[in-house]
């Protein structure tokens, strides 16, 4: 659970993200968000943290839809 608080205050480390969870975890950028979208989906750091978790779903679903935009696949039917 302390990764996902660590994922919610990035901005008090200088440099980006996944340089400080590479600095600290000694993972990838890649690596660690794997990591952090496994847990946020998971019932009890959802039930201990749920405004973080729903934070990161909120930016995890903008990115894939920003991401399926770009590659054309989506189709907004309205």
């Amino acid at each position: 659970m302390a990764a996902v608080r660590f994922a919610t205050s990035w901005w008090r480390y200088p440099g980006s993200l996944e340089q400080a969870a590479r600095e600290r975890y000694g993972v990838t950028g890649a690596r660690f968000w794997q990591g952090i979208n496994s847990l946020i989906t998971e019932r009890h750091v959802m039930a201990a943290l749920p405004n973080e978790c729903n934070r990161l779903l909120r930016l995890r679903d903008r990115r894939r839809v920003a991401r399926t935009r770009r590659r054309g696949g989506y189709r907004d039917c309205g």
